[in-house]
């Protein structure tokens, strides 16, 4: 397989015997789940955790266990190249609610605040 462009965590964790999803509310693109671009130097793991630092301040401790899930070939366009986006589960340990977050790093995201 090639190597993968883009990397989604699916973060999940159990209260009050339910199953809740990390979301965040992007100012301008409304609910997402964090996921970002993997850079050359790392594997998709190594960008899944950096981008979940970034857009929700989660670091990796919070983190019980990442679970693959798949990795699919997409093409936004017929212009556009094809990538591969890799799709991790991710038990959390975080018990807030709700919280907001500074976002960190180099892209168009850097400054902004996630809910």
């Amino acid at each position: 397989m090639d190597e993968p462009h883009k990397a989604y965590a699916y973060g999940v964790r159990t209260r009050n015997h339910r199953k809740e999803l990390l979301v965040f509310r992007h100012p301008s693109a409304g609910i997402q789940i964090p996921k970002g671009t993997i850079e050359p130097e790392e594997s998709a793991a190594e960008g899944l955790f950096r981008e979940l630092q970034e857009e929700s301040g989660l670091c990796i401790e919070e983190v019980g266990r990442a679970r693959f899930l798949r990795a699919d070939r997409w093409q936004h366009t017929p212009q556009s190249p094809w990538e591969i986006r890799c799709f991790f589960e991710l038990e959390l340990h975080d018990e807030r609610a709700r919280w907001q977050h500074v976002v960190t790093g180099s892209g168009e995201d850097d400054g902004m605040i996630f809910e």
